[in-house]
């Protein structure tokens, strides 16, 4: 028995078919235009790296004396990202302290885009870092203390100028206020206030108090002024090796102190109110303690830690204070 189909159901299935067809055109142009825009917001994303990686170079580069904007932030947005329709760095002050935004545009070719009348895209990203002097220092501070009245009397030292400074071990060779007159534990300065064997402070010697190759205990904070003890007899040819690796470090971090307190029981504590960015020339770890020393020149540094000390002495820390902000007020 043949059964037959109203003319009624046969442009219902043709109106169904030709709806399906409109619909399955649209799912598949959204998800195409999904892809473009996956696509868009990950190159995007790869910009933001490249920025951030050219401005915090760059702003090494102002702490250091130099000009990050003069081809380091161009350098590292192109190595880092690649092909940019334009780059801008800017620097609006330089010196101890500033701020260097590094801002780039890229353009994004759609594969689907077009068939819809969306071609392209631009994309756009900025960072903006700052350079400091540190309040805090939080790796690679190294555990020997400089004295400020020191500092003070030779004028004080200006950051790169080329002048070596000795920096003499013997109590006897200080000024009172240095700690002439505080018995035991001299110079050699106790972070972490624990029993520091030898093998620990000669890790802080050649990598640094944070480094991960040693114990670490807090950052050293400078505001409220941290009161740090000393170690008795450290410095002596137990750390030569160290020392020796020091030599080739184009420069490291030391604390400055203004007072050297007894602290009872024969030992030093040194109030620790700066930091100072020097580098290592040569030393005497052997002999009567009145005659060790080591050798130092003042200069520029940086280091992990937050911004916010004094300052003086060449240390700075470098950080993030702002992306795409046209107003970056946290610098």
């Amino acid at each position: 028995m043949r059964v037959k189909v109203s003319p009624s159901r046969e442009h219902e299935r043709g109106v169904s078919i030709a709806l399906f067809a409109i619909f399955l055109v649209g799912l598949l142009g959204a998800a195409a235009f999904t892809v473009d825009l996956g696509q868009s917001w990950m190159k995007r994303r790869n910009l933001i790296t490249a920025t951030d990686a050219a401005a915090l170079a760059a702003a090494q580069d102002y702490a250091l004396g130099g000009d990050g904007c003069a081809g380091t932030a161009q350098t590292y947005v192109a190595d880092n990202y690649g092909t940019t329709t334009a780059i801008q760095c800017t620097a609006p002050s330089t010196g101890e302290s500033g701020y260097v935004t590094v801002w780039a545009e890229a353009n994004v070719d759609y594969i689907f885009g077009p068939a819809i009348g969306i071609s392209d895209n631009d994309i756009s990203s900025s960072t903006s870092v700052s350079w400091e002097p540190p309040n805090s220092v939080g790796s690679g501070l190294r555990p020997f203390g400089i004295c400020l009245d020191f500092l003070n009397e030779i004028g004080p030292p200006v950051e790169g100028d080329g002048v070596q400074y000795v920096i003499e071990y013997g109590r006897d060779d200080q000024s009172t206020v240095c700690g002439t007159d505080v018995p035991g534990n001299w110079s050699v300065l106790d972070f972490d206030g624990g029993s520091n064997p030898q093998g620990e402070i000669n890790c802080w010697v050649e990598y640094g108090y944070g480094a991960p190759e040693c114990p670490f205990g807090d950052d050293i904070v400078i505001n409220p002024v941290p009161y740090v003890g000393g170690n008795p007899g450290a410095f002596s040819n137990a750390m030569k090796n160290q020392m020796a690796a020091l030599l080739n470090v184009d420069c490291f971090i030391l604390p400055v102190y203004t007072v050297a307190n007894d602290a009872g029981g024969g030992n030093a504590e040194f109030n620790i109110v700066n930091f100072a960015g020097v580098k290592l020339h040569a030393y005497k770890l052997n002999g009567p303690q009145d005659d060790r020393y080591f050798t130092i020149e003042f200069v520029p540094c940086v280091t992990q830690g937050t911004g916010g000390g004094p300052g003086g002495f060449g240390a700075k820390v470098i950080g993030i204070c702002a992306v795409d902000a046209t107003d970056p007020s946290e610098c």
